[in-house]
């Protein structure tokens, strides 16, 4: 596809002859390769027996480099896969991998239990059969890359051929202008990777790979062989394709023992052949010996290929077939997201109806308990009232009562107050019944009562205070002089008083001697309604006035 992926990778091309390992980004045609790290020593091909060592080998060879982990992209060679180019009848999207799958799994070598399969279409004419490249990788081989991958503490994100990595590099060449483009953008181009251990020449038409074909260790031992194996590689792509024409040959040379062979075979071959090098541009390039370089062609091809997109053949991800969909299964799933639509709506309405009343409920918890403050504040003010009426009520009008004392007192000269002792009552504390009345309208033994409940009793008002007199009359016998004013004085306001009382103990003075005892009853200041008759004492009327004695005489004056 045409997305484009920026990332961080490490590409591994793995070979019998080491690992070369590149690390960088990749978005589009662009790579930028940060490090690249050739593991040669004790070269070995890849098995489930082989991986333990060779991860280990990687993981040093990362850590001496300071790479730090990525995903890992690996690459075979030719001769690793099987390629078999496959017609199929047309079919859906969802059919396509299990008819491609069935027509590729005929006439095997090997059982195809054994295998890893996945596939790239090819383009088709229109109304005829399709095309696919189908490519086959033994199990074993694919479990020890990721066997590989594991031990050295990464993770395998792709596994591919190395011949989709080689049109990936020469795309990025072409893009970065390391080499001249193709006269006939539409035509074929064709890829030559050489190293020491062999090569692999393969053709492109566009985005596709139309034909790969592995080149012998021992083409490379002379120019005239490995011209010859050049020019049987473009004889068997005209067979195969007759009617397309490569329009140039893209060389990426590694150590072949010699010098470059790039000019050697624009001498001998009939198109024009560029030759470039993938790692010129990276940072690391001066660390990787000139005869090398080119080894990394297909390492730099996975970078490339996968910041241009998806890889076209990743056995870690295959294509594999999708179930048909179903109609009723859709109506199935158009009815429950309906349902699942009404259900939201019908939950959203319920969350705001229900945080409105919780809204209301909050509001009305708040004036409630706003309502019971202010009730508490009101109790305690009527408290403060009723205790502040209760001392009025108290509180016993002294100079009143000194007052009335004063206006109904007989004559002083026969009767006179020896002591006055007056007292306040502390009030009574209340006293509640420890058995509780039965409710209105219920028997002592809980039936129902058709009675009313008993009316209130009245509260009687008790005495606030007690007054003592002690009363001197100039009669020995009991003085009725006494007696009515102790009358006059209690008797007329009876209410206000309560059992006064008059003893008459003996004396020795000559004199008789009255106590007078009564409680008092609560009286506001204006029941005091006595009046003071008296007349002002009559005053004599002065003598002659007699002249000044002065204190000198008046021949003095002179």
């Amino acid at each position: 596809n045409g997305a484009c992926i920026v990332s961080r990778y490490i590409a591994i091309d793995i070979d019998s002859s080491g690992l070369y390992v590149v690390a960088g980004f990749a978005r589009g045609n662009s790579v930028r390769v940060e490090h690249a790290v050739p593991i040669l020593d004790d070269p070995r091909p890849l098995t489930p027996d082989s991986a333990p060592e060779l991860a280990k080998r990687l993981k040093d060879a990362l850590a001496t480099a300071r790479v730090a982990p990525a995903p890992v992209l690996v690459c075979v060679g030719r001769d690793r896969v099987v390629m078999k180019d496959v017609r199929h009848p047309p079919s859906g999207p969802a059919e396509e991998p299990a008819v491609v799958r069935f027509q590729a799994q005929r006439d095997l070598a090997e059982p195809a239990e054994n295998l890893f399969l996945d596939y790239v279409p090819l383009p088709h004419p229109a109304g005829g059969d399709r095309r696919a490249t189908a490519v086959f990788v033994k199990k074993d081989l694919f479990n020890a890359a990721r066997s590989l991958c594991e031990l050295a503490g990464l993770k395998l994100a792709g596994f591919t051929p190395r011949p989709y990595a080689a049109a990936a590099v020469v795309r990025r060449a072409i893009a970065a202008s390391t080499v001249p483009s193709p006269e006939n953008p539409a035509a074929p181009i064709g890829v030559l990777s050489l190293w020491d251990g062999g090569g692999e020449f393969v053709v492109y038409h566009g985005e596709h790979l139309v034909f790969s074909r592995s080149v012998s260790a021992m083409a490379l031992q002379s120019e005239a062989g490995l011209v010859g194996e050049a020019k049987r590689g473009l004889a068997a792509f005209a067979a195969q394709s007759p009617k397309d024409r490569l329009d140039a040959v893209y060389l990426c040379e590694g150590h072949t023992g010699g010098g470059s062979w790039g000019a050697r075979l624009q001498q001998s071959l009939p198109l024009p052949v560029h030759s470039f090098d993938p790692l010129l541009d990276s940072p690391s390039v001066a660390d990787v010996p000139t005869s090398l370089r080119g080894r990394f062609a297909a390492a730099v091809g996975l970078l490339a290929a996968r910041g241009h997109g998806q890889l076209p053949i990743n056995f870690v991800t295959p294509r594999q077939p999708k179930a048909a969909p179903n109609k009723s299964r859709t109506w199935a799933m158009l009815g429950v997201l309906a349902l699942l639509v009404v259900g939201v709506g019908v939950a959203g309405v319920m969350y705001f109806l229900n945080r409105d009343l919780d809204r209301r409920l909050a509001a009305a918890r708040a004036r409630a308990k706003t309502a019971e403050e202010d009730k508490k504040i009101a109790e305690k003010q009527v408290a403060k009232l009723k205790a502040l009426d209760d001392f009025r009520t108290r509180e016993v009008n002294w100079l009143d009562l000194l007052y009335d004392f004063t206006a109904t007192a007989p004559d002083v000269n026969k009767v006179r107050v020896r002591s006055l002792e007056g007292k306040l009552v502390p009030p009574k504390p209340e006293v509640k019944s420890a058995i509780a009345a039965p409710p209105p309208g219920t028997s002592a033994v809980g039936l129902r009562s058709p009675s009313p409940p008993p009316a209130p009793v009245k509260k009687t008002q008790e005495p606030i205070g007690t007054l003592v007199l002690d009363l001197v009359s100039a009669s020995e016998a009991e003085d009725p002089l006494v007696r009515k004013w102790v009358d006059d004085l209690f008797a007329a306001d009876s209410k206000y008083f309560v059992r006064p009382t008059l003893s008459w103990p003996s004396s020795t003075t000559g004199k008789r001697q009255a106590d007078v005892k009564v409680e008092l009853l609560p009286r506001r200041p204006q029941d005091y309604t006595r009046k003071l008759v008296a007349e002002f004492p009559k005053t004599p009327p002065p003598a002659d006035p007699q002249p000044p004695v002065l204190p000198f005489d008046e021949g003095d004056l002179q």
